[in-house]
């Protein structure tokens, strides 16, 4: 999917901050580990909960990748990335 992005770039004669970013989205996304709509079990004191991850956030001054939670799951999903 990525070439797909960069060759299309490429042929509408991006600059070239466009690659970088595009290039610097996919490495933070493959370097996670996780992928949003992805689940956690959360033992609180009512009980086990599962949780999904609705969005990831990446905090390039403490070098951290945080992450938003949400009680529904997320019904767009891409399993393809």
């Amino acid at each position: 999917m990525i070439i797909k992005r960069l060759l299309s770039l490429l042929k509408h004669r991006a600059p070239k901050q466009q690659y970088y970013l595009e290039l610097g989205s996919y490495f933070i996304k493959k370097g996670t580990g996780y992928r949003v709509g992805d689940t956690f079990e959360y033992n609180g004191k009512n009980g086990k909960k599962t949780l999904y991850i609705k969005n990831l956030f990446f905090n390039f001054s403490q070098n951290t990748v945080s992450y938003s939670l949400s009680k529904t799951p997320i019904l767009n999903r891409s399993e393809k990335d």
